[in-house]
């Protein structure tokens, strides 16, 4: 799982995964490229995650999550007390905490579900 930044998720999952296979021979791999960033995932599950690492009460997703190239910026917009949003810090925690019944609306968190479930055969 990487961000696709400007990168068309379509394209680059299976150029990537064509060389994974390539280099290691067999389908025990999976990509998943979340649309521009990893935190769209958050802004599609706000709604769980208000109040919560700093992000400010009755938090609201945006129209279309991932179609936001800023998706960090959009946390620090929404965070208090001047926090900033920091991947390392608060990321994991937020994972923790977010509605994964909400993050598969959008198509790259769906995604990501489908193939851990094909990796893990269910």
């Amino acid at each position: 799982v990487f961000d696709a930044d400007d990168d068309c998720p379509a394209i680059l999952g299976p150029a990537l995964k064509a060389r994974a296979r390539n280099a290691i021979g067999n389908d025990g791999i999976s990509i998943v490229i979340p649309k521009h960033e990893f935190e769209a995932w958050f802004l599609t599950s706000a709604v769980s995650l208000s109040g919560r690492r700093g992000l400010r009460l009755n938090l609201s997703p945006p129209l279309n999550p991932e179609s936001i190239r800023g998706a960090k910026e959009w946390l620090d917009r929404h965070m208090t007390d001047g926090r900033k949003y920091s991947p390392t810090v608060d990321q994991a925690a937020l994972v923790a905490k977010m509605d994964f019944d909400t993050a598969r609306t959008c198509r790259s968190f769906d995604r990501l579900c489908r193939e851990v479930g094909r990796l893990l055969g269910s």
